[in-house]
């Protein structure tokens, strides 16, 4: 995330929170990766807090490489096969879910040509203008990166679910001023738009248990 250590950090503990709440409210297996992926938030901001605490340094710490790595991997790699499944598995109307489903074939190339950026050109992290950068000698095209917004933003968007399109147009509204305003911290600025959106996976759940468990939440609330 950009801005500073004390933000990551903080916003690591409150995406992991969330993510404890949505866990604990899931009634399937097919609704684990919606409800992990406040989790998935938090292990980011968490790996984008330590390496704030490195960047600019003479001399890297020796774990800097690794939190870089472990964290363009959920970047490039997870999130654009994630999103699509986890929509997917929960959709409830056929012609919807397979629609759904269709962006998993992008998605496995998308992660696939990311994993091979990855290994074939290392990548180093900068700070610029109170943003992280993660930069190799091969920017992201153009074409990816419309791929990645859209495998990213369009299952969600097209879910049957008011409150899943409601989180695919914050995520499709963070990738939107992230690209158009910070490109070069893409991934980083992205990640503080997407992390904002775990409230969102947060009500869903809550709305599922609401109608199959009216009097109990009720009670709670």
């Amino acid at each position: 995330m950009c801005f500073s250590a004390v933000a990551s950090f903080s916003a690591a503990a409150v995406t992991g929170t969330v993510g404890l709440l949505t866990l604990s409210k899931a009634a399937s297996l097919k609704e684990l990766p919606l409800a992990a992926a406040p989790f998935v938030f938090s292990v980011q901001q968490a790996l984008e807090g330590i390496l704030w605490l490195t960047v600019g340094q003479n001399g890297a710490a020796p774990y800097t490489g690794l939190a870089v790595n472990m964290f363009l991997i959920i970047a490039l790699i997870v999130w654009p096969v994630l999103v699509p499944a986890a929509a997917g598995l929960i959709e409830s109307r056929n012609q919807r879910q397979m629609t759904i489903y269709a962006f998993l074939l992008p998605a496995l190339g998308m992660a696939v040509y990311g994993a091979h950026d990855m290994v074939a050109n290392h990548f180093a992290v900068q700070a610029v203008q109170h943003t992280l950068c993660y930069v190799n000698a091969t920017p992201y095209p153009p074409i990816m990166m419309a791929g990645y917004i859209l495998c990213t933003c369009a299952p969600l968007i097209i879910s049957s679910d008011p409150v899943l399109r409601l989180l695919g147009l914050i995520v499709g509204l963070g990738l939107a001023i992230a690209a158009g305003f910070f490109y070069l911290s893409f991934v980083s600025v992205w990640c503080f738009f997407a992390a904002a959106g775990s409230a969102v996976i947060y009500l869903y759940f809550y709305r599922r248990a609401a109608t199959r468990f009216p009097l109990l939440t009720k009670a709670a609330s």
